[in-house]
Order: structure tokens, then sequence, then C-alpha cells
């Protein structure tokens, strides 16, 4: 989903994107800094793909309005780093499913793919 340029005529000002941290020294401080970096407050999900571990974090940037960015981080010895991510969605939550050899981001209520993890990607990290 496309972003509208907040200066633009006639647009209303959104909410700042925070942009994700590239690498994180434990899967606490991955949290901390989820939970807390957006003014919506954010969660972690810890997942398993392909023999290798992921924290997806999803965060929010309002209160009593669905709004969420993910980002996806492989563990990369004692540390998290930042492998994808997708940005702001407005009035959604994104949600995760694996499907196979592949883990599909989305709307919660919808079927549309935002942002694919697949056993390809996994060759690039």
């Amino acid at each position: 989903m496309k972003q509208s340029d907040p200066n633009a005529p006639g647009q209303a000002p959104g909410p700042e994107t925070a942009k994700f941290a590239r690498e994180f020294s434990s899967q606490e401080e991955l949290q901390q800094w989820t939970e807390n970096s957006t003014m919506g407050g954010g969660r972690v999900e810890a997942a398993d793909f392909e023999g290798r571990k992921f924290i997806f974090a999803y965060r929010s940037y309002t209160s009593g309005v669905k709004s969420s960015d993910a980002a996806v981080y492989m563990q990369d010895g004692d540390n998290w780093r930042l492998v994808k991510a997708y940005p702001l969605v407005m009035g959604k939550w994104i949600v995760a499913e694996k499907q196979d050899d592949t883990v599909i981001f989305r709307p919660e209520d919808e079927g549309k793919s935002l942002m694919v993890l697949s056993k390809a990607d996994l060759a690039q990290f």
C-alpha cells in the first residue's frame, strides 16, 4: 500500500513512520524496542522457518484505529538482524501465515499478500 504524501495539497498528515532498527543484540532488546518505538506499541512473534530462527515484529502507530507495519528479523549468532520489512498500513493489522514453504504477511481480514518470506530468500541471508 502506497502512503500518500502528507505535504501534498488536501492531504491530512498521517502518523510518522519509525524506521526499523537494523540489528539487536538480544531477543529481549528487539522485543522492548518493538513495544516502545511507536505510539501504539507493538508485539513480536518468534518463528522457526526452514531450520532458522526468526522474529516477526509488528508495530502500531495509532490508538483506537488499526495500523501496523511488519519486519522480519533473523538470528545471526547472538544478534537479530533485519532481513525484510513492510511499511505502515492504515486501518488493518498485518499477520503472518505459513503456507507450504513460505510465510505470507497479509492484512488480517484479506488474502492479499503484502510480503513473503520464502525458501529462495534464505539463500540471500
